[in-house]
């Protein structure tokens, strides 16, 4: 049985997170990946603007009307944006704006791992994606 509460980070763990990581090349790529997505799909884009200083957790949330059939469209061309934000039976109904959001909202990864090249590619995929279920009939 695996025990579970609160542990002291190990001592290999923390070594890692001390000497192994750039923390500050992440940020970098974080913020310039964030930025790309940005200027690719700003009218998709919950949070256009980054503010100075801010280093994204490594999402680009985007809003989109045809999400479930989007996703299902992304996950065909092996893209899979996250849905982070399931919210029903959790928030009450009067917040109808929180319930609208959360059924047109999906995150594009923006963190480190990707190039920018890469997080472009994605969003002309997401764009192309989304203008052939335009043109095709809903079911």
């Amino acid at each position: 049985m695996t025990p579970y509460g609160y542990f002291r980070m190990s001592e290999l763990a923390r070594q890692l997170m001390l000497s192994v990581y750039d923390y500050q090349e992440i940020a970098r790529s974080r913020i310039e990946n964030y930025l790309a997505l940005a200027d690719e799909l700003p009218e998709f884009a919950v949070f256009l603007e980054l503010p100075l200083g801010t280093v994204p957790l490594g999402f680009f949330p985007v809003r989109e009307r045809q999400r479930n059939r989007t996703l299902h469209a992304l996950f065909g061309e092996q893209i899979y944006p996250p849905v982070h934000w399931a919210i029903q039976g959790t928030v009450p109904e009067v917040f109808q704006e929180s319930h609208k959001l959360a059924a047109h909202i999906m995150t594009k990864l923006c963190d480190q791992r990707y190039s920018v090249d890469e997080v472009r590619r994605k969003a002309d995929v997401f764009r192309s994606t989304r203008q052939s279920l335009q043109k095709a009939p809903c079911l």
